[in-house]
Protein backbone atom coordinates (compact mmCIF):
# COMPACT_ATOMS: atom_id res chain seq x y z
CA UNK A 1 0.00 0.00 0.00
CA UNK A 2 0.89 3.34 -0.99
CA UNK A 3 2.71 5.17 2.00
CA UNK A 4 0.63 8.66 1.28
CA UNK A 5 -2.62 6.75 1.64
CA UNK A 6 -1.63 5.89 4.90
CA UNK A 7 -0.69 8.91 6.16
CA UNK A 8 -3.46 10.48 4.74
CA UNK A 9 -5.58 8.02 7.18
CA UNK A 10 -3.50 8.70 9.77
CA UNK A 11 -3.57 12.24 10.12
CA UNK A 12 -7.32 12.22 9.06
CA UNK A 13 -7.51 14.39 6.20
CA UNK A 14 -3.68 16.02 6.43
CA UNK A 15 -2.63 15.33 2.74
CA UNK A 16 -5.02 15.29 -0.62
CA UNK A 17 -6.78 11.30 -0.87
CA UNK A 18 -6.25 10.31 -4.65
CA UNK A 19 -9.89 9.46 -5.61
CA UNK A 20 -8.39 5.91 -7.07
CA UNK A 21 -7.62 4.14 -3.92
CA UNK A 22 -7.45 0.33 -4.68
CA UNK A 23 -10.15 -1.95 -3.09
CA UNK A 24 -6.82 -3.51 -0.73
CA UNK A 25 -5.96 0.43 0.13
CA UNK A 26 -9.59 0.66 0.80
CA UNK A 27 -9.40 -1.91 3.07
CA UNK A 28 -6.52 -0.86 5.17
CA UNK A 29 -7.36 2.67 5.43
CA UNK A 30 -10.88 1.39 7.17
CA UNK A 31 -8.93 -1.38 9.16
CA UNK A 32 -6.57 1.40 10.34
CA UNK A 33 -10.09 3.21 11.33
CA UNK A 34 -11.74 0.38 13.43
CA UNK A 35 -9.23 -0.13 15.43
CA UNK A 36 -8.31 3.56 16.13
CA UNK A 37 -11.38 4.26 16.97
CA UNK A 38 -12.35 0.56 18.47
CA UNK A 39 -15.04 -0.02 16.52
CA UNK A 40 -16.70 -3.62 16.59
CA UNK A 41 -18.59 -5.03 13.57
CA UNK A 42 -21.53 -6.98 13.96
CA UNK A 43 -21.42 -8.71 10.26
CA UNK A 44 -19.82 -8.47 7.23
CA UNK A 45 -23.23 -6.78 5.63
CA UNK A 46 -22.57 -3.79 8.00
CA UNK A 47 -18.86 -3.95 6.90
CA UNK A 48 -19.04 -3.31 3.51
CA UNK A 49 -21.85 -0.91 4.54
CA UNK A 50 -19.81 0.98 7.05
CA UNK A 51 -16.33 0.44 5.18
CA UNK A 52 -17.90 2.61 2.04
CA UNK A 53 -19.21 5.21 4.08
CA UNK A 54 -15.80 6.04 5.81
CA UNK A 55 -13.98 5.92 2.06
CA UNK A 56 -17.27 8.02 1.01
CA UNK A 57 -16.31 10.48 3.55
CA UNK A 58 -12.73 10.44 3.77
CA UNK A 59 -12.78 11.93 0.52
CA UNK A 60 -16.02 14.60 1.08
CA UNK A 61 -13.63 15.64 4.42
CA UNK A 62 -10.34 15.86 1.78
CA UNK A 63 -12.35 18.43 -0.58
CA UNK A 64 -13.44 20.13 2.33
CA UNK A 65 -9.80 20.44 3.77
CA UNK A 66 -8.61 21.94 0.26
CA UNK A 67 -11.18 24.55 0.92
CA UNK A 68 -9.49 24.88 4.73
CA UNK A 69 -6.54 24.73 3.19
CA UNK A 70 -6.73 27.47 0.82
CA UNK A 71 -8.34 30.11 3.40
CA UNK A 72 -11.90 29.58 1.82
CA UNK A 73 -13.31 28.41 4.84
CA UNK A 74 -12.71 28.54 8.43
CA UNK A 75 -12.27 24.99 10.16
CA UNK A 76 -11.25 21.35 9.44
CA UNK A 77 -12.94 18.29 8.58
CA UNK A 78 -11.88 14.97 10.67
CA UNK A 79 -12.82 11.51 10.14
CA UNK A 80 -14.16 10.19 13.83
CA UNK A 81 -16.34 7.32 15.41
CA UNK A 82 -19.39 8.76 13.57
CA UNK A 83 -17.61 7.88 9.79
CA UNK A 84 -19.28 4.25 9.11
CA UNK A 85 -23.04 5.94 9.98
CA UNK A 86 -25.33 6.51 7.33
CA UNK A 87 -27.57 9.80 7.53
CA UNK A 88 -30.62 8.35 9.33
CA UNK A 89 -28.07 6.53 12.05
CA UNK A 90 -26.99 9.33 12.37
CA UNK A 91 -30.45 11.07 12.94
CA UNK A 92 -31.62 7.99 15.06
CA UNK A 93 -28.78 8.51 17.40
CA UNK A 94 -26.78 11.62 17.15
CA UNK A 95 -29.82 14.18 17.34
CA UNK A 96 -32.90 14.62 19.57
CA UNK A 97 -34.57 17.68 19.58
CA UNK A 98 -38.36 18.06 19.07
CA UNK A 99 -39.68 21.51 19.38
CA UNK A 100 -42.91 21.03 21.40
CA UNK A 101 -46.19 22.18 19.17
CA UNK A 102 -46.81 25.34 19.75
CA UNK A 103 -44.02 26.30 21.21
CA UNK A 104 -43.62 30.02 23.18
CA UNK A 105 -41.06 31.22 24.90
CA UNK A 106 -42.52 32.24 28.70
CA UNK A 107 -42.05 35.89 28.71
CA UNK A 108 -41.66 35.90 32.18
CA UNK A 109 -38.24 33.80 31.65
CA UNK A 110 -36.89 36.06 28.98
CA UNK A 111 -34.22 37.96 29.74
CA UNK A 112 -34.27 41.40 28.70
CA UNK A 113 -31.63 42.66 26.08
CA UNK A 114 -28.53 44.16 27.81
CA UNK A 115 -28.62 47.53 26.24
CA UNK A 116 -24.86 49.59 25.13
CA UNK A 117 -25.55 51.92 28.30
CA UNK A 118 -25.80 49.04 30.38
CA UNK A 119 -22.61 47.09 29.16
CA UNK A 120 -20.02 45.91 31.75
CA UNK A 121 -16.69 44.65 30.95
CA UNK A 122 -16.47 41.22 30.22
CA UNK A 123 -13.46 39.56 29.19
CA UNK A 124 -12.58 39.34 25.42
CA UNK A 125 -12.20 35.07 26.55
CA UNK A 126 -13.84 33.20 28.66
CA UNK A 127 -14.22 29.35 29.26
CA UNK A 128 -15.75 27.17 31.38
CA UNK A 129 -14.50 24.28 30.55
CA UNK A 130 -11.71 25.86 32.26
CA UNK A 131 -12.73 26.91 35.95
CA UNK A 132 -14.02 22.92 36.93
CA UNK A 133 -17.13 23.44 36.66
CA UNK A 134 -18.12 21.32 33.52
CA UNK A 135 -18.00 17.14 34.00
CA UNK A 136 -16.43 15.57 30.74
CA UNK A 137 -17.49 14.84 27.15
CA UNK A 138 -20.52 12.43 27.22
CA UNK A 139 -21.15 10.01 24.07
CA UNK A 140 -24.92 9.63 23.59
CA UNK A 141 -26.35 6.70 21.98
CA UNK A 142 -30.01 7.55 21.09
CA UNK A 143 -32.27 10.28 19.89
CA UNK A 144 -31.56 11.91 23.73
CA UNK A 145 -29.17 15.26 23.22
CA UNK A 146 -31.64 17.24 24.89
CA UNK A 147 -31.18 14.95 28.54
CA UNK A 148 -27.23 15.97 28.14
CA UNK A 149 -26.92 19.12 27.42
CA UNK A 150 -29.92 19.87 30.02
CA UNK A 151 -28.45 17.98 32.85
CA UNK A 152 -24.92 19.30 32.13
CA UNK A 153 -26.00 22.87 32.51
CA UNK A 154 -27.70 21.53 35.70
CA UNK A 155 -24.20 20.34 36.60
CA UNK A 156 -22.43 23.09 36.21
CA UNK A 157 -24.55 25.39 37.83
CA UNK A 158 -24.92 23.28 40.82
CA UNK A 159 -21.30 23.43 41.12
CA UNK A 160 -21.16 26.67 40.59
CA UNK A 161 -23.52 28.32 42.87
CA UNK A 162 -24.31 24.90 45.54
CA UNK A 163 -21.13 23.34 45.61
CA UNK A 164 -22.32 20.05 44.70
CA UNK A 165 -19.94 18.98 41.06
CA UNK A 166 -20.38 15.59 41.23
CA UNK A 167 -21.81 13.69 37.53
CA UNK A 168 -25.34 13.54 37.02
CA UNK A 169 -27.56 10.91 35.49
CA UNK A 170 -28.41 11.58 32.03
CA UNK A 171 -30.00 8.23 32.03
CA UNK A 172 -32.70 9.24 34.58
CA UNK A 173 -32.86 12.29 32.61
CA UNK A 174 -34.26 10.52 29.64
CA UNK A 175 -35.80 7.50 31.46
CA UNK A 176 -37.98 10.26 33.01
CA UNK A 177 -38.88 12.78 30.44
CA UNK A 178 -39.16 11.99 26.72
CA UNK A 179 -36.51 8.94 26.54
CA UNK A 180 -35.37 8.44 23.25
CA UNK A 181 -37.72 10.16 21.54
CA UNK A 182 -36.05 13.83 21.27
CA UNK A 183 -37.30 16.43 24.26
CA UNK A 184 -36.64 19.68 25.09
CA UNK A 185 -34.68 21.85 28.19
CA UNK A 186 -37.54 22.53 30.00
CA UNK A 187 -38.75 19.12 30.40
CA UNK A 188 -35.61 17.69 32.49
CA UNK A 189 -35.74 21.25 34.04
CA UNK A 190 -39.40 20.51 35.12
CA UNK A 191 -38.42 17.05 36.07
CA UNK A 192 -35.88 18.14 38.69
CA UNK A 193 -37.95 21.12 40.01
CA UNK A 194 -40.97 18.56 40.10
CA UNK A 195 -38.88 15.95 41.89
CA UNK A 196 -36.28 17.60 44.40
CA UNK A 197 -32.93 17.63 41.71
CA UNK A 198 -31.20 14.62 40.05
CA UNK A 199 -29.60 11.62 41.11
CA UNK A 200 -26.21 11.03 40.46
CA UNK A 201 -24.73 9.03 37.55
CA UNK A 202 -23.00 6.65 40.21
CA UNK A 203 -26.44 5.59 41.46
CA UNK A 204 -28.03 5.20 37.63
CA UNK A 205 -25.22 4.64 34.71
CA UNK A 206 -26.02 5.37 31.11
CA UNK A 207 -27.14 2.01 29.41
CA UNK A 208 -28.49 3.06 26.32
CA UNK A 209 -30.42 1.26 24.25
CA UNK A 210 -31.39 -0.42 27.45
CA UNK A 211 -34.45 1.98 29.02
CA UNK A 212 -36.51 1.65 32.39
CA UNK A 213 -39.48 2.94 33.45
CA UNK A 214 -38.77 6.25 35.10
CA UNK A 215 -37.10 5.44 39.21
CA UNK A 216 -37.66 8.85 40.89
CA UNK A 217 -38.58 7.65 44.12
CA UNK A 218 -35.78 8.15 47.14
CA UNK A 219 -35.19 4.50 48.25
CA UNK A 220 -34.06 3.73 44.43
CA UNK A 221 -32.82 6.93 42.84
CA UNK A 222 -32.24 8.98 45.87
CA UNK A 223 -31.73 12.90 44.93
CA UNK A 224 -28.07 14.33 44.81
CA UNK A 225 -28.64 17.48 47.20
CA UNK A 226 -28.53 20.71 45.68
CA UNK A 227 -29.41 20.02 42.24
CA UNK A 228 -33.39 21.31 42.05
CA UNK A 229 -33.97 23.70 39.73
CA UNK A 230 -36.43 26.17 40.79
CA UNK A 231 -36.55 28.40 37.71
CA UNK A 232 -34.62 29.12 34.18
CA UNK A 233 -33.89 32.30 32.22
CA UNK A 234 -34.06 31.76 28.15
CA UNK A 235 -32.04 34.28 26.01
CA UNK A 236 -33.12 36.72 23.33
CA UNK A 237 -31.45 36.54 20.51
CA UNK A 238 -28.75 39.03 20.97
CA UNK A 239 -25.17 37.92 21.19
CA UNK A 240 -24.01 39.94 23.98
CA UNK A 241 -26.39 39.83 26.16
CA UNK A 242 -25.41 36.06 25.67
CA UNK A 243 -22.58 37.09 26.76
CA UNK A 244 -22.83 38.79 29.24
CA UNK A 245 -25.11 35.87 30.86
CA UNK A 246 -22.48 33.45 30.22
CA UNK A 247 -19.79 34.88 31.68
CA UNK A 248 -21.76 36.54 34.58
CA UNK A 249 -23.74 33.16 35.51
CA UNK A 250 -22.43 30.30 33.66
CA UNK A 251 -23.32 27.48 30.64
CA UNK A 252 -25.72 27.54 28.44
CA UNK A 253 -27.87 25.09 26.86
CA UNK A 254 -28.47 25.75 23.10
CA UNK A 255 -30.27 23.91 20.29
CA UNK A 256 -28.61 24.32 16.62
CA UNK A 257 -29.72 23.26 13.45
CA UNK A 258 -27.39 20.07 11.97
CA UNK A 259 -25.65 20.52 8.97
CA UNK A 260 -24.02 17.90 7.31
CA UNK A 261 -20.54 19.16 7.70
CA UNK A 262 -21.08 19.24 11.15
CA UNK A 263 -20.40 15.66 12.00
CA UNK A 264 -16.99 15.91 11.15
CA UNK A 265 -16.08 19.46 12.79
CA UNK A 266 -12.14 19.07 13.75
CA UNK A 267 -10.12 22.38 14.19
CA UNK A 268 -10.45 25.74 13.67
CA UNK A 269 -13.92 27.53 13.84
CA UNK A 270 -17.31 26.43 11.90
CA UNK A 271 -18.14 28.96 9.83
CA UNK A 272 -19.98 27.76 6.77
CA UNK A 273 -22.69 24.93 6.91
CA UNK A 274 -23.18 22.95 3.69
CA UNK A 275 -26.17 20.58 3.09
CA UNK A 276 -28.86 21.06 6.28
CA UNK A 277 -30.31 18.12 7.64
CA UNK A 278 -33.41 19.61 8.75
CA UNK A 279 -32.91 18.37 12.41
CA UNK A 280 -32.01 19.68 15.48
CA UNK A 281 -29.51 19.05 18.28
CA UNK A 282 -28.85 20.41 21.52
CA UNK A 283 -25.13 21.17 23.27
CA UNK A 284 -24.22 23.35 25.97
CA UNK A 285 -22.33 26.68 25.79
CA UNK A 286 -19.19 26.91 27.47
CA UNK A 287 -17.36 30.07 26.51
CA UNK A 288 -16.54 32.47 24.02
CA UNK A 289 -13.34 34.16 22.21
CA UNK A 290 -11.47 35.68 19.17
CA UNK A 291 -9.10 34.04 17.05
CA UNK A 292 -7.46 35.98 14.01
CA UNK A 293 -10.30 38.69 14.09
CA UNK A 294 -12.54 35.63 13.88
CA UNK A 295 -15.15 36.26 17.09
CA UNK A 296 -16.33 32.73 18.18
CA UNK A 297 -18.51 30.58 20.70
CA UNK A 298 -17.08 27.30 22.91
CA UNK A 299 -19.45 24.71 22.78
CA UNK A 300 -19.83 20.96 24.59
CA UNK A 301 -21.19 18.35 22.55
CA UNK A 302 -22.28 15.14 23.43
CA UNK A 303 -20.48 12.99 20.42
CA UNK A 304 -17.51 11.89 22.35
CA UNK A 305 -14.15 13.34 22.68
CA UNK A 306 -13.46 12.32 19.21
CA UNK A 307 -15.22 15.38 17.27
CA UNK A 308 -13.93 18.78 17.35
CA UNK A 309 -11.42 19.01 19.92
CA UNK A 310 -11.64 16.44 22.58
CA UNK A 311 -15.19 17.03 22.09
CA UNK A 312 -15.48 20.83 21.64
CA UNK A 313 -16.01 23.03 19.26
CA UNK A 314 -15.66 26.49 17.83
CA UNK A 315 -18.89 28.11 16.22
CA UNK A 316 -18.22 31.60 14.60
CA UNK A 317 -20.02 34.07 17.07
CA UNK A 318 -22.46 36.68 15.89
CA UNK A 319 -24.02 35.30 12.46
CA UNK A 320 -26.18 32.98 14.15
CA UNK A 321 -24.58 29.94 12.77
CA UNK A 322 -26.80 27.09 12.49
CA UNK A 323 -29.47 29.09 14.48
CA UNK A 324 -27.38 28.93 17.68
CA UNK A 325 -28.12 32.46 18.70
CA UNK A 326 -32.06 32.68 18.12
CA UNK A 327 -33.40 28.65 19.00
CA UNK A 328 -33.15 28.29 22.31
CA UNK A 329 -30.31 29.20 24.58
CA UNK A 330 -30.81 28.69 28.13
CA UNK A 331 -29.57 27.94 31.71
CA UNK A 332 -30.82 26.71 34.94
CA UNK A 333 -31.43 28.59 38.39
CA UNK A 334 -30.47 26.01 41.15
CA UNK A 335 -32.01 26.39 44.57
CA UNK A 336 -30.22 24.62 47.67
Amino acid sequence: MKFFVVAIFALYGAALVSSALTPEEEEKIFDHWLRKHNVKVPHNEAYNKWRANVIKKLNKIEEHNENFRSGKVGFEQVLNDLSHLSPEELKATKHGIVIPDNYKHDADKVAPVVTRSKRADIPAYWNWADKGIVQPVQYQKCSDCYAFASTGVIEAHACRYQGQCSKLSEQESLECTNQCNGGWDEYVYNYSKNNGGLTLLSNHQYTVPKLAQCASDIKRNPRAPRTKVVDWKIMPNDTYTIMHHLYNVGPMFVVVHIYDNFYHLGGGIYDAPDTPTKTWHAIQLVGYGTENGKDYWIVKNSWGTNWGVNGYGKLIRGRDIINIESTKVSYPIIGS
